[in-house]
């Protein structure tokens, strides 16, 4: 399955764009929607990941916006594992009183850690109480991809791939290891992390396989 993330500022053509898709992400921090535009859009599409990264970890803004998107019927928010436990443990008790299910998320934009690493983030992630558990690691040598990959093959219920050009392999792999879905961009314009593939070419990509 094949997530869409959305940084769309306009309304009408995030709630367009997110129907097409069996499941998307909206990128709060980059579409810049009106409280108002954010609650119509979560109303009428129950496929929406509500994201939104940001330096600041826990800001107000972040808090407001992230509750506003789950009252109003996100199917999942995701958290970063680097917030204060208090944040995650507020966030993650809000979303269960509205059935949403929570992504607890690791970004590394440096490199990519030792495997160790990584088992100890999705276990400490798992221990707060998140569904899923994503990590996403910059690919500085193709053999990071391999490191990452093989994290499928010792934990349930994750999302791993790589960030960069050279990590493009492991984002086409990541559902056919076990991920429920794969990120993908609308277009190469419309990249929100680095080594994004388009949507179009990733389901160019799974009909070859399936086809082969």
């Amino acid at each position: 399955m094949i997530c869409v993330s959305i940084s769309e500022r306009k309304m009408e053509r995030c709630i367009e764009l997110a129907q097409q898709f069996e499941i998307a992400e909206l990128r709060l921090d980059l579409s810049h929607l009106k409280n108002h535009e954010l609650v119509a859009v979560f109303s009428a599409c129950k496929n929406l990941i509500a994201t939104y990264r940001t330096t600041d970890l826990a800001s107000v803004k972040q808090k407001e916006l992230l509750k506003l998107a789950i009252q109003s019927g996100a199917a999942y928010v995701d958290i970063e594992v680097e917030a204060p436990f208090s944040y995650k443990d507020e966030m993650i008790q809000f979303a269960r009183k509205y059935q949403c299910k929570v992504i607890i998320s690791y970004h590394n934009f440096e490199q990519t850690p030792a495997v160790d690493f990584m088992i100890n983030m999705i276990d400490e992630s798992f221990s707060y109480g998140a569904d899923l558990v994503k990590l996403a690691c910059k690919v500085n040598v193709v053999d990071d991809n391999a490191r990452i990959m093989s994290l499928y093959g010792m934990k349930k219920n994750i999302i791993a791939f790589g960030m960069g050009d050279l990590a493009k392999i492991s984002r086409i792999a990541a559902p056919l290891l076990g991920s429920p879905f794969t990120f993908a961009c609308l277009s190469e314009n419309e990249r929100t992390a680095p080594g994004q593939i388009t949507a179009n070419n990733m389901q160019q990509i799974y009909k070859m396989i399936q086809e082969s």
